[in-house]
């Protein structure tokens, strides 16, 4: 008898692939070993979700800094991103890239072994966040939730370490890839309105007035048909919409 489940899947375009799980699946996979089988039904018609380089979000060649943002197990979409870069050349200038990553526990922050090295070799902008500090004695690092790297507060901050100037941090100088909960993806997108990111979401982009010559700057996974944000209650919708107009202008503005 088996059990289904959904997992997200690192998969650079070689080799062997990555399951990535979350720590609420250690009764499921308590008896799992190193190499033991597990099947993946191809029946199940798995979602694909496109969150890399490709013609449908900003192209190989985009000079800006490619911003990811990751709660939990949503890095690993992001990992094969890095790995595939590294595959081409190990010792490619990542410095472009930026992978903010946040878990609960510093042992939920995966690949943390694996990105660190990236960040010493290959000059990857990596930052790993926990939300509940008090519950850890020897993390060091970031505090919060991974959207909280673009909290007003914070925003400062983050613009400081990429070497950026204040208020730089905009869709001319960076697009934001964004995965994990719908929480997060909605956080993410209502913190960076104010920088006139565009969400790829047809829907949203609609409700926030955005126009069809503004190109898309926010990618995030889409679960379903369901937007991460409420777009039908005004009391949600309007203030972003207001945000997001105030910041295309300001945006056109700069550019002319």
């Amino acid at each position: 008898m088996g059990v289904a489940q959904r997992r997200k899947i690192a998969a650079p375009p070689f080799g062997l692939f990555d399951i990535d799980l979350r720590s609420d699946d250690c009764l499921l996979f308590a008896r799992v070993r190193d190499d033991d089988a597990v099947w993946i039904d191809h029946h199940a018609a798995p979602r694909i979700v496109k969150l890399g380089l490709g013609t449908d979000t900003i192209g190989a060649d985009d000079p800006r800094l490619r911003v990811m943002v990751a709660a939990g197990t949503g890095v690993a979409p992001f990992i094969s991103m890095i790995r595939s870069e590294v595959y081409r050349n190990r010792l490619s200038d990542l410095s472009r890239w930026v992978l903010l990553h946040g878990a609960s526990h510093p042992a939920e922050l995966g690949y943390r072994r694996e990105l660190l090295e990236y960040s010493a070799v290959n000059r990857l902008n990596y930052w790993g966040t926990v939300s509940r500090p008090s519950e850890e004695h020897n993390w060091a690092g970031d505090v919060g939730r991974v959207e909280s790297f673009f909290a007003p507060t914070r925003m400062s901050d983050l613009e400081q370490r990429l070497g950026l100037a204040a208020n730089e941090l905009t869709p001319d100088r960076a697009v934001v890839f964004v995965c994990g909960a719908t929480g997060t993806i909605g956080a993410t997108l209502t913190l960076l309105v104010d920088r006139g990111f565009v969400p790829h979401a047809q829907a949203i982009r609609e409700a926030l007035g955005v126009p069809p010559e503004a190109g898309d700057s926010l990618f995030s996974e889409l679960y379903d048909a369901t937007p991460v944000i409420d777009i039908n209650d005004p009391t949600v919708i309007e203030p972003l919409r207001a945000r997001m107009q105030a910041a295309l202008v300001t945006i056109r503005t700069a550019r002319n």
